[in-house]
């Protein structure tokens, strides 16, 4: 994810990501939240990033439509 986070920064945020793990390193809980905030066609990202996230299976499209408002999330 710090492709992604590079990519993006200082646009708009488009998914949030929390591990929870202990000091061994070994993850016990994860959550992703997608966000409606990011637009592919109008917000500004580093280059490879769009395709960097489609690849990995995130659809921007939809998240943009259904996803959970920024302001909504803090």
């Amino acid at each position: 994810m710090a492709k992604w986070c590079h990519g993006l920064m200082g646009g708009e945020i488009g998914l949030i990501g929390i591990n929870l793990g202990n000091a061994s390193g070994l993850f016990s809980h994860t959550w992703q939240f997608n966000l409606s905030g990011f637009d592919a066609d109008v917000d500004s990202s580093g280059p490879g990033a769009v395709d960097f996230l489609r690849n990995s299976g995130i659809d921007l499209e939809r998240n943009l439509s259904e996803g959970i408002p920024v302001d909504e999330f803090a």
